[in-house]
């Protein structure tokens, strides 16, 4: 019985070790199989590895086509001319300065280039000749308006309210509220990255000066000199001021009826306050200059009233005359000197600011006449 046992026990052992080896094999396949299919889903669904370089090549590709459609738009006019057409802001300028009214004049290109400045990003197009030549259009302009309203003005006073009246600041105004120009705020590469269309940046005056005073360090702005006056202002007024210069000079190169037009507008000569330019040095001085080219030949300086001559606050008014009595001008002072200096300046501001226009602009003395008298 006990043999019978162990002998069923070694034939049970070795079904039981038979059995064994064949789960031991089912095991090591099935581990083989389970680990092969992970390996291989695993590498079927993977996240894809981020490559820095080939990223930033892939960028730098897409940037420069972005570059090149900005830089070689004028390649072909006519198309760009018809792509133009369909940008907003664009369209909006060409019908707010009525160059609607004269399309076989002025084209959207024409606006595009008086828009893009010699400093910004695209300067191979940029507003220099037409912004040079508004400059003089509108200085002659103004300079004729200006004397023939004024005929005595002297040349360094008229100069002067000119470059007032085009300096950067005015003309920013002038382009910003009158105009309605907009500023492009974005670099290339920033309107590349916003996905921007490429046709905005034509819409907008660009130059790389708008960004100079973006991130200013501790409040400091870069400022320019507006005029012959010394005015500061910020840097990114200039190519706004450019712009409009250069609009002025396309409207007097394709419409000069339209460029007299809006610079009768918005440069209004004949409202300036030309006695707030001459200055109080040396007025006797000029009244001498002036009384020689008139032939007068002397002036009394008179005492006309006085207050408080012992006092903290003294007042004198002082008038000057013709040796006939006709008085030229009158002055105040706390001295009578200084009364005698402000009687010769409005004297000689009488006489430089003479005008022979009337209220509706017409000249008092007329054109005159040719007379033919018989032989």
């Amino acid at each position: 019985m006990l043999r019978l046992l162990g002998k069923n026990s070694i034939r049970l052992s070795k079904k039981q070790h038979t059995i064994q080896n064949a789960l031991r094999y089912q095991s090591a396949f099935n581990k083989n199989v389970l680990v092969g299919s992970a390996s291989k889903y695993e590498k079927d669904h993977a996240d894809p590895t981020f490559n820095e370089g080939l990223a930033e090549i892939k960028h730098l590709k897409k940037f420069k086509e972005y570059s090149d459609k900005i830089t070689n738009a004028f390649s072909n006019k006519d198309k760009f001319e018809g792509d133009l057409q369909k940008q907003a802001t664009l369209t909006s300028l060409y019908h707010r300065l009525r160059f609607n009214e004269y399309p076989d004049k002025i084209k959207y290109t024409d606006i595009a280039t008086c828009l893009n400045c010699a400093e910004s990003e695209v300067p191979i197009y940029n507003n220099t000749t037409l912004k040079s030549l508004g400059y003089k259009a509108l200085k002659t302009n103004l300079l004729t308006r200006l004397y023939i309203k004024y005929p005595r003005l002297p040349s360094i006073i008229a100069d002067a309210l000119i470059e007032q009246l085009l300096s950067v600041k005015n003309l920013h105004n002038i382009g910003l509220s009158q105009f309605g120009l907009e500023v492009n705020n974005q670099t290339l590469l920033e309107a590349y990255l916003a996905n921007d269309d490429v046709l905005e940046y034509f819409g907008k005056v660009s130059s790389l000066e708008n960004f100079i005073n973006r991130k200013t360090a501790d409040g400091i702005t870069e400022v320019v000199n507006s005029n012959i006056t010394g005015e500061k202002v910020p840097i990114e007024y200039r190519p706004v001021s450019d712009a409009t210069l250069a609009l002025f000079g396309l409207m007097n190169q394709k419409v000069p009826n339209l460029f007299e037009l809006f610079s009768r507008d918005f440069l209004n000569v004949e409202e300036l306050e030309i006695q707030k330019v001459f200055l109080l040095n040396d007025s006797e001085n000029t009244l001498d200059d002036i009384l020689s080219v008139e032939n007068i030949s002397n002036v009394v300086y008179k005492l006309l009233a006085e207050t408080g001559r012992d006092s903290d606050e003294p007042m004198f008014i002082v008038g000057v005359f013709t040796v006939e009595g006709e008085k030229l001008g009158e002055g105040f002072g706390t001295n009578v000197q200084d009364a005698r200096s402000r009687a010769a300046l409005d004297a000689c501001i009488k006489y430089f600011c003479y005008s022979p226009t009337l209220k509706n602009g017409d000249i008092a003395f007329g054109k005159g006449e040719i007379i033919s008298e018989p032989l």
